[in-house]
């Protein structure tokens, strides 16, 4: 099979800036699981299934929130995160800004 002519190299290490997305959005696939970030296409990282928790639970619950807490310390070390190459910034807004003030960070 051949390679995409626009195939990304990838990471040596970890990107080293915080990550937005979590503050503000989650994705839910076809089977109720709800993944940090649209960008886990292997679904590393499932922070629960809305089938048996409600998605306030879900948003709220330690997995999601440890995973926004680290993103937002810039802290990509687990996986998917340590070897995605998406910025994380675009969408920055008082979402963001006030999950740092919440988490003191």
């Amino acid at each position: 099979m051949a390679e995409a002519e626009d195939a990304l190299a990838p990471l040596s290490e970890p990107l080293k800036n915080k990550c937005f997305y979590p503050a503000q959005t989650f994705f839910v696939d076809y089977l109720g699981d709800v993944l940090l970030c649209a960008h886990d296409w292997g679904k590393k990282y499932i922070c629960g299934n809305i089938n048996s928790e409600s998605i306030l639970d879900v948003w709220n619950g330690v997995r999601f929130k440890k995973g926004r807490m680290m993103l937002l310390q810039s802290n990509r070390s687990f996986s998917p995160c340590n070897v995605c190459n998406v910025l994380g910034t675009r969408m920055r807004d008082a979402h963001a800004e006030a999950y740092e003030n919440f988490y003191n960070l």
